[in-house]
């Protein structure tokens, strides 16, 4: 049976260089958290972006409707 190439989502790729033993660590982190690996990068950024948003870093503005999960 050939292996399907179809995205479950069409949401954009972010694709990222990260040492192993952190990238192992992550993975870990995101099965006790019963979170797939991209969700949890999906979950850091929103966090981190968020974060930027409150601090005054970016602005809120930078965030539309379409763009938010």
């Amino acid at each position: 049976m050939a292996k399907s190439t179809s995205m479950a989502t069409d949401k954009p790729k972010i694709q990222a260089y990260v040492a192993k033993n952190y990238r192992d660590a992550f993975e870990v982190l995101c099965k006790k958290q019963a979170r797939s690996v991209s969700n949890g990068v999906e979950w850091l950024i929103i966090q981190a972006v968020d974060q930027a948003i409150k601090n005054g870093d970016i602005p809120a503005e930078i965030l539309t409707d379409q763009n938010t999960p």
